[in-house]
């Protein structure tokens, strides 16, 4: 008796023969099989058709798409390049709308291209700027490590403890002799408060003694707070609870284009894509609740965590895992090779030479792989390492992957890429995953360099 062949789709043993499971070739028309394998394919033709006409009708709407990929660490990268491209985007960017068609992302680039349509306050411009005050002050930071800013204590009591800070700040902007025996005290252990802010932007000189002292209130403050952490939590930290302050998700309804960002679906163990109009504050703390930081965020009957996790680079794709057949995958030789066919049919190049579909996307993690891999500073150092190099790892994989697929032409006339690469220096190499004010203030001007210069290079593309 031949032994059970297994689904090509799902790789469940089934009861049937070798001969009788054989499934019938993606080319042609079937010869005359089993039951099963007639339906497998029917439903793999059937949804590979859709699948073509799903993409042909997004790239009708989507002709200039930008990609913000995963990397919280490094969000002052995306920001200063935004700010650049936003800086020189005038009405002759793509085509007269000034803006682009979709913006699709992932972890912590949700967040910056959030801040870039729809911030509180309705200026771009300042909401990126303002990525840079998640930094701690140099001086603080030397002798305690820690980005108390960004990552809050669960529980009721912080809230009211910031609110607290801020009050005591206030009372305190008359005391100039407390101020400085502080910021002295602080300046002993961890070095001279120098004035840092970054060259490009318009920022507002910095006052240095000023910023020290008050992220030291911050760090009081936020010490003194209690928790409500316990063995059985779900994570560390509050789910970013500045969400609403940022964001104004109203205004994020208003843009005219599209807005993607990603999670996972841990109850059905499957990625899904949330799209503008689903969009709140629950999806974007989903698309960041990163295991053991954040805690899982519950929507509906499903609990979600970070996307980035699994898709650290949203890109434009043709094909949904989840309503493959008989829950098989993109990756499947077979299902490929139905798509490829039905692409290839379905989908028309440009008529008449007209403009290709672009994707401009931010290679921030694969800038990163050579900062990343190499011998870790210290053991916190090694913490943030081991979270985020597996991720940059996965983003060069993906990136590979859907390049290959455009090779083989499952997109026909379809999407082409142009990448705005960061220049890393060297002696900020190894600070890279630093939580400091000024490795972030560098982190802002290496991304607005970055910025100007993918404008030069490809300003009548993007026209």
């Amino acid at each position: 008796m031949a032994k059970p062949m297994a689904n090509p789709l799902n790789g469940k043993p089934t009861a049937q023969s070798a001969a009788t499971q054989t499934k019938p070739p993606i080319k042609g028309k079937p010869p005359a099989q089993s039951a099963e394998a007639q339906a497998w394919y029917e439903a793999t033709d059937r949804l590979a058709r859709q699948f073509a006409a799903d993409i042909r009708e997004q790239m009708k709407t989507e002709r200039l798409v930008l990609v913000l990929g995963g990397g919280a660490p490094h969000s002052p990268l995306m920001a200063g390049a935004l700010y650049a491209l936003n800086e020189r985007i005038r009405r002759r960017f793509n085509g007269g709308k000034g803006r682009f068609d979709a913006i699709y992302t992932a972890g912590g680039g949700a967040l910056i291209g959030l801040l870039y349509v729809a911030p509180q306050g309705g200026d771009p411009r300042h909401a990126l700027r303002s990525i840079v005050n998640m930094g701690v002050a140099d001086s603080l930071y030397r002798t305690v490590p820690l980005a108390y800013k960004t990552f809050r204590k669960p529980g009721p009591f912080e809230p009211i403890f910031q609110e607290w800070a801020e009050t005591f700040k206030l009372a305190t902007k008359d005391f100039p002799e407390l101020r400085s025996w502080v910021t002295r005290w602080l300046e002993r252990w961890g070095g001279p408060a120098r004035p840092h802010q970054p060259r490009y932007g318009g920022f507002v000189p910095d006052d240095p003694q000023r910023r020290l002292y008050e992220d030291w209130v911050d760090f009081v403050f936020a010490a003194l707070a209690p928790a409500t952490l316990t063995p059985q939590s779900l994570a560390l930290c509050d789910p970013v609870p500045y969400l609403e302050t940022m964001v104004d998700f109203t205004a994020l309804q208003r843009f005219r284009g599209e807005f993607y960002v990603n999670a996972y679906d841990v109850t059905l163990g499957r990625p899904q894509q949330f799209k503008k109009s689903q969009i709140n504050a629950k999806h974007v703390r989903a698309a960041l609740a990163f295991p053991f930081i954040y805690p899982p965020a519950k929507i509906g009957q499903s609990w979600f965590t970070e996307g980035a996790l699994h898709d650290p680079l949203l890109l434009p794709r043709g094909a949904d895992p989840s309503d493959c057949p008989d829950g098989g995958g993109p990756d499947d030789f077979d299902w490929f090779m139905a798509l490829q066919l039905a692409y290839k049919k379905y989908l028309q190049p440009p008529a008449n030479g007209g403009p290709t579909p672009t994707i401009v996307y931010m290679d921030i993690l694969g800038s990163l792989a050579k900062p990343l891999l190499r011998t870790p500073r210290d053991l916190w150092d090694a913490y943030g390492q081991s979270i985020i190099t597996p991720i940059v790892a996965l983003a060069q994989k993906d990136l590979e992957q859907f390049m290959t697929v455009q090779a083989q032409n499952v997109y026909v006339g379809a999407y082409r890429l142009l990448d705005i690469t960061f220049d890393i220096p060297t002696d900020c190499q190894p600070h890279i995953l630093a939580w400091n004010y000024s490795n972030l203030c560098d982190l802002w001007d290496v991304g607005y360099e970055a910025g100007v210069q993918f404008w030069r290079e490809h300003a009548a593309e993007l026209g």
